[in-house]
Order: C-alpha cells, then structure tokens, then sequence
C-alpha cells in the first residue's frame, strides 16, 4: 500500500509496476482508497471470473427461472388479494 503523496512523487514508477502486473493499492491518510492495476488483456480472466476471484461478485447457486406470467389485476380485487391469490397458487404448485 502507498501513500497517495508517493504515488503523485513517483506516478511513472508505479504505472511502469502495475503494467507488469503488479496491483498498487493506493491510500489516503492510510485509509485504501483506490488501485492501479494492469489493463486486463485476453489472456487474463473475464471481467466476471476477476470479480468472482476478489469476492465483489457472487455466482448464483442455481440457475434464474423467470416465473410463467405476472399477476393479472382484476376488477373488483385488491392488489392484496392478488398477491394472496399466487402465493397460494405457487403453493399448490409445490415452489
């Protein structure tokens, strides 16, 4: 970790280290605010596999399931009843 200070005293020397693939974690008052690291190329993971490889981004367990359709309004219901109506239905359906 550096010193925000340091790293605008020497900003070339920390550019040339992050281009050969170093990651700079930058701080202010010894707080990390920021990183400078290498651009990614194609031979470095995805975008998606580098954030599940720092913990930002968790993969799903399962695969998403849209539901059928959306619940109709009808007249003469409440949007409560509604909902009522297709939690009982999701239910009956085992889900």
């Amino acid at each position: 970790m550096i010193d925000i200070e340091d790293l605008k005293a020497h900003t070339d020397e920390y550019v040339r280290r992050a281009a050969h693939g170093e990651v700079i974690v930058i701080a202010d008052d010894g707080v990390a605010v920021a990183e400078l690291s290498p651009r990614p190329t194609a031979s470095t993971a995805s975008g998606r596999d580098e954030l599940i490889r720092r913990g930002v981004l968790i993969p799903a367990s399962r695969p998403f399931v849209p539901s059928v359709g959306a619940a109709k309004m009808r007249p003469g219901f409440s949007l409560s009843d509604v909902v009522i109506e297709e939690r009982q239905a999701d239910r009956l359906l085992g889900e």
